[in-house]
């Protein structure tokens, strides 16, 4: 701890404590909710990833690396329209996630 933020910080020797500076909690609390909103993008962003790993890797023809590269397109979109939407977020990449399942219905079963 440098000398400044030392001599910021007072401790109370009766109880112990050491009094300072407060957090700002409101822009704690902001921070917070980015952070989880960006991790459910970023973990639906990760399953749609592995999702075109089995498109192109147990996919068969043209058609499947054809829907594997566009689906790599709108996860890329979807995902950077769900960092920049806020709460609602999940939305787009789940919506491609869903159309990856259907895709790898019909080009890998």
């Amino acid at each position: 701890m440098t000398a400044a933020r030392a001599a910021d910080r007072e401790i109370d020797h009766a109880t112990g404590r050491a009094s300072g500076p407060t957090i700002d909690l409101a822009a704690h609390e902001h921070t917070y909710r980015r952070f989880i909103e960006i991790s459910k993008v970023g973990a639906i962003t990760c399953f749609n990833i592995l999702a075109l790993l089995i498109l192109f890797g147990f996919g068969s023809g043209f058609w499947a690396t054809f829907f594997g590269v566009v689906m790599l397109f709108a996860t890329l979109i979807a995902a950077t329209i769900g960092i920049a939407s806020g709460s609602e977020g999940w939305k787009p990449p789940m919506v491609v996630f869903a159309i990856h399942i259907v895709l790898i219905i019909l080009f890998v079963a």
